[in-house]
């Protein structure tokens, strides 16, 4: 400070009385006004003194060290935090909405039941952070450090998390309806119960996740690493799961109902109880059409002669191998029901070349359909 001029006081006031004032600081006056207020906060802070319930809406704290202050409860909204310092910091019930905290250190700061509605947190470090019930509609995480991060209950409607490391955060019962997590890392996550509901979860990394009881219904899965993941009694209905790794996942009691799994690797997946009625009667459907086929696909599928990813050759697909067993050409019109797209092909996109009912458990849920089609088949035939 310049020893002929005069300090500048600056004063920092209740968000809910503005008269009140909580500090007052004397800052060189040489300070351009826009960073007054930043250099009264870190004397502030350095000080010790409680910030709870201040009002910084709207302040310039950019790059500014407020590591472990007292802001319960304070308003920062539309406040400019892009590199500050808030590692450690009580942020309470604090208002940052529409704030930019983008590059932020927020490692362990703790800000339960936060507004950070529209607020830019992209490449933040939230690495162990408190966000227990925060408000993060709409907020932008892209690319933000998430890893350890208490989120359960948290509103994560529409947020954009694409690339963030979410690796053993706590998101339980979070609201992440229409969120982007494309390209996410959230290995060894909790994200049981949570709201998943249209996520766009393409290429992110869930292998060994907790997704028990999660709402997955519509959300784009394809090409996620979902292997031993937990998603027993998981909603996956119309979920986009193509080219899913989801080897050795608990699938007990998943509602699978519409999901695409073309491409989908299930290898040594749980699927006891698992919801897959629709393809079922998909297959049903197919089998009623070739009666006179069925033994014949069943010794296939069972001799690992089925390869759901082709409609020709010694080893081909459910309506390849059907035809195969006619001695017939799959392209003629007999086989006009033949459709990539419809459910029970997917699933046998999941079937190879060498799977068999011991070694694969979508070919052994085929497998039992198939006894069960012939059953009702002989039983229908021997009836009165």
């Amino acid at each position: 400070m310049d020893a002929h001029t005069p300090p500048v006081a600056v004063e920092i006031v209740s968000r809910w009385n503005l008269e009140r004032v909580l500090f007052r600081a004397e800052v060189d006056a040489s300070i351009p006004l826009t960073g007054r207020i930043r250099a009264a906060v870190e004397i502030a802070v350095a000080s010790d003194a409680d910030l709870h319930n201040a009002d910084m809406s709207r302040a310039d704290l950019r790059g500014a060290d407020m590591s472990g202050a007292d802001m319960h409860d304070a308003d920062l909204r539309g406040a400019n935090l892009h590199g500050a310092d808030l590692h450690g910091a009580d942020l309470r019930g604090a208002d940052l909405s529409r704030a930019n905290l983008s590059n932020a250190d927020m490692h362990g700061a703790d800000m339960r039941r936060a507004d950070l509605r529209g607020a830019d947190l992209s490449r933040a470090n939230l690495s162990n952070a408190d966000m227990h019930g925060a408000d993060l509609r709409g907020a932008d995480l892209s690319r933000a450090n998430l890893s350890n991060a208490d989120l359960s209950g948290a509103n994560l409607h529409g947020a954009d998390m694409r690339g963030a490391d979410l690796s053993r955060a706590n998101l339980s019962n979070a609201d992440m309806r229409g969120a982007d997590m494309s390209g996410a890392d959230m290995h060894d996550a909790d994200l049981s119960g949570a709201n998943l509901h249209g996520a766009d979860m393409h290429d992110a990394d869930m292998h060994d996740a907790d997704l028990s009881g999660a709402n997955l219904h519509g959300a784009d899965l394809h090409d996620a690493d979902m292997h031993g993941a937990d998603l027993s009694r998981a909603d996956l209905s119309r979920a986009n799961l193509h080219d899913a790794d989801l080897r050795g996942a608990n699938l007990h009691g998943a509602d699978m109902h519409d999901a695409d799994l073309r491409g989908a690797n299930l290898h040594g997946a749980d699927m006891h109880d698992a919801e897959f009625r629709h393809i079922r009667a998909d297959l049903y459907d197919v089998l009623i059409r070739a009666i006179p086929e069925v033994s014949g696909l069943l010794a296939a599928l069972r001799d690992g002669r089925v390869d759901g990813s082709s409609y020709t050759g010694n080893c081909a697909c459910l309506v390849g191998t059907i035809a195969n067993v006619r001695g017939a050409n799959v392209t003629g019109p007999e086989f006009d029901y033949r459709d990539s797209y419809r459910p029970i092909e997917m699933w046998f996109q999941s079937i190879r070349r060498g799977d068999t009912p011991e070694t694969s458990n979508v070919a052994k849920i085929t497998e039992g359909w198939i006894v069960e089609f012939q059953a009702a088949i002989a039983g229908a035939q021997v009836a009165p």
